[in-house]
């Protein structure tokens, strides 16, 4: 499963095309990417229009690479800034339990400057309200 401490850094927009092949035969009948952005240390973020999937790379090589699901109906946060940073704030997933209340995990995506991360950020809203 993704480490929520996974450094997702100067992600910048990648190919469609290119994030269609990394991810041949994980996406479901119908299911199409709205956008790709690859990282530091070759991690992956592809917003498809059912879920997040990222992708990390493990290894002396990074050959070897971990796909993660998080789907939007597990968010339950979003908070966007404008250096181009988005958290995501993910629940729901059976996780650690504190007090009898499942926590909430953030994963901090963090963007090229050029990347517009409102749009990204209203594409990902649309999907949970």
């Amino acid at each position: 499963m993704i480490d929520f401490g996974a450094q997702f850094t100067k992600m910048s927009n990648a190919d469609l095309g290119e994030a269609n092949a990394l991810l041949d035969g994980l996406l479901l009948d119908g299911e199409t990417v709205h956008a790709a952005f690859k990282g530091a240390n070759n991690y992956w973020a592809v917003f498809a229009d059912r879920r997040l999937i990222t992708v990390t790379a493990q290894g002396m090589t990074g050959k070897k690479r971990e796909y993660s699901t998080l789907p939007y109906s597990s968010l339950r946060a979003t908070s966007v800034t404008t250096d181009a940073k988005i958290e995501l704030w993910f629940a729901d997933l059976g996780f650690a339990v504190l007090g009898g209340m499942s926590m909430p995990y953030r994963l901090r995506l963090e963007f090229v400057p050029d990347v517009d991360v409102r749009a990204l950020e209203r594409f990902v809203v649309g999907k949970i309200l």
